[in-house]
């Protein structure tokens, strides 16, 4: 059934729309109607007359429409009609022919009828055809885990987890690129404990003329006293010592030149055959004697590694160890890479990659913005700082005193060149600071005094960290940030010292030696302030008077005394200090 009220509205519209048409129509036909009339009346009443003569043509009457678009008081819209005489017979009315106009206008637009059903939904087109299969995906990666049992590193009884991807080769086994963690586990206490004592009483298994040493493949080798000579020594599994050379007998005393390096998985280093003192090196199991020249490698001797070769400067010459050995006759001393190139002190002069030059080097040359930089004597002024591009000398200070550079060797940090030596008049060693953008040396900010006394300097996390001294906190750990020197804290309160000894980076952690008025030489860590880690002997025992802090995957060595056992390594696990094992101590019943 229709909707009444659509069907009335429909009915409106639609007579609205036939009543804006008829208008014109009804307006020509009463125009047309009375002309008609008029014309009829006019015959009607007019006497009968006799016919004249024809009269000029009438003009005819023209009418036009158009539109009107919201004006003319039509707000809504309409037509306009205009009429008129055709005064110039041109067949078109123009304005000034126009004699009336009559406006007629729409009415106002009637309201939206209600909306109409929503229409049936239309039928679902066809599937399309299927696409043509894809080529096979790539084999996937098997993953792999693997578990090792046992003494591991500083832990007694250990379980380590290694989880990764055989990626290539697949060959069912992790490489070192193919781990993706690690999980290690302690079923006992790490071990930080005394590892040596190879005199067997307390005679000292290190002492400064047989201490020296080095991390080869994650274990150390090292000089030491045994059967009361120095020996090479090696361990097994971080804490078990071996004797190398076993089948030498006598007072090899390794690396006391020369020291230790590492090249080609192996630890280089002087040693005496009996006869005379060669270059030696060892795998950590077997040593073997490298050379056998007519001379010693004395002291004074320096070993580098350059081009994958071993450079050995001496009293005696120049030797080369690589595909074939050299040696050139000659004194040579205080060698240093910049570069890659070679710069040392010969008879004559210095060098500077096969340059020469008068004077003579003092300590280690470094590179900075393309220049060498090093102490040197070229004038009567001694010792002072020069740079050099490899063919020009500039001599950039003239007031140095002392011996420059002695403690605390030639370090670039910022715009500056660090070192240490008297400025002038000065009476004490101070820290000092040449200003590459102003070309100016003067003391740092802070007037701390002796800095590099008993460590050297490292830089740690924008931060320049050394020992110094100062008049009233002794020697402590200083830190250096291209503005102020000052003491980072005082250990001992008061003028006491506790005179920090070697500092080093352990993955994120600052770690160092230092003497503790009351517990002796302690193992310590650099956080606001100090904390302690570690005291090895009790008793004010002296440590890190020999040797130095190496740091393994594990573990961390160091020398310290022992009023039982002497002066001895001892070893520090650093999960301990960064938490990398997780110890699961077993249940006691």
């Amino acid at each position: 059934m229709e909707d009444p009220s659509a069907e009335k509205s429909k009915r409106l519209t639609d007579e609205k729309k036939s009543n804006k048409g008829a208008a014109a129509i009804v307006f020509s036909l009463l125009i047309s109607v009375s002309m008609s009339g008029f014309a009829l009346w006019s015959t009607l009443d007019m006497p009968e007359i006799s016919s004249g003569s024809d009269g000029e043509d009438g003009q005819t009457s023209l009418m036009k429409t158009a539109g009107l678009y919201g004006n003319h008081g039509c707000e809504d819209g309409g037509f306009s009609i205009q009429v008129g005489i055709d005064k110039n017979n041109d067949g078109s009315l123009t304005g000034e022919e126009v004699d009336d106009i009559r406006n007629l206008c729409h009415g106002v637009e009637g309201l939206s009828g209600p909306m109409g059903s929503p229409g049936s939904n239309g039928f679902d087109g066809w599937n399309g055809t299927n696409g043509s299969n894809g080529t096979d995906g790539l084999n996937g990666s098997n993953t792999l885990v693997e578990r090792l049992s046992g003494a591991v590193g500083p832990c007694p009884n250990a379980m380590i987890l290694t989880f990764g991807v055989d990626v290539s080769p697949q060959d069912g086994i992790l490489s070192e690129s193919e781990i993706n963690s690690v999980l290690k586990l302690c079923l006992e206490s790490l071990l930080n404990q005394r590892i040596t004592d190879f005199s067997f009483d307390n005679s000292e298994s290190f002492t400064s003329g047989c201490q020296g040493g080095v991390l080869l493949n994650n274990s150390m080798v090292i000089a030491a006293y045994g059967s009361n000579q120095c020996q090479l020594y090696g361990f097994t599994n971080y804490y078990q010592p071996i004797l190398i050379a076993e089948n030498f007998e006598g007072d090899m005393a390794p690396g006391r030149n020369l020291g230790f390096t590492v090249h080609n998985d192996r630890a280089w280093f002087d040693a005496d055959d009996g006869t005379s003192r060669q270059v030696w090196s060892t795998d950590g199991v077997t040593a073997w004697k490298e050379t056998n020249y007519s001379f010693d490698f004395s002291a004074g001797s320096e070993l580098l590694v350059v081009d994958n070769e071993i450079i050995i400067v001496s009293p005696n010459g120049m030797t080369t160890i690589g595909d074939t050995d050299t040696h050139i006759n000659g004194n040579f001393n205080n060698i240093s890479i910049v570069f890659n190139n070679l710069v040392y002190n010969n008879a004559t002069g210095y060098n500077i990659d096969d340059e020469h030059f008068t004077g003579e080097i003092h300590g280690q040359a470094i590179e900075v913005d393309g220049n060498y930089w090093f102490m040197a004597t070229t004038d009567n002024d001694g010792m002072e700082l020069h740079k050099s591009n490899g063919i020009i000398i500039e001599k950039m200070t003239s007031t140095l005193r002392g011996i420059p550079a002695a403690k605390f060797p030639i370090l670039y940090y910022g715009h500056e060149i660090l070192f240490d030596a008297k400025l002038g008049a000065d009476i004490n060693t101070g820290f000092l600071a040449y200003d590459m953008m102003t070309n100016t040396v003067d003391k740092v900010t802070g007037n701390v005094l002796l800095p590099g006394d008993n460590t050297k300097p490292l830089i740690h996390k924008g931060k320049l960290w050394f020992d110094c001294t100062t008049g009233s906190a002794g020697n402590e750990l200083c830190t250096y940030d291209g503005v102020d020197a000052r003491v980072h804290f005082d250990y001992t309160p008061g003028i006491s010292s506790s005179f920090p000894k070697h500092i080093t980076v352990v993955e994120d952690e600052l770690v160092l030696i230092i003497d503790d008025t009351t517990l002796g030489g302690v193992l310590v860590k650099v956080d606001v302030g100090i904390s302690l880690l570690w005291d090895p002997e009790p008793g004010q025992q002296a440590a890190g008077l020999v040797g130095k802090i190496w740091v393994a995957e594990d573990a961390l060595y160091f020398m310290a005394n022992s009023s039982s056992f002497g002066q001895e390594m001892y070893l520090y696990p650093t999960g301990a200090l960064i938490g990398d094992w997780i110890v699961v101590q077993p249940r006691q019943s």
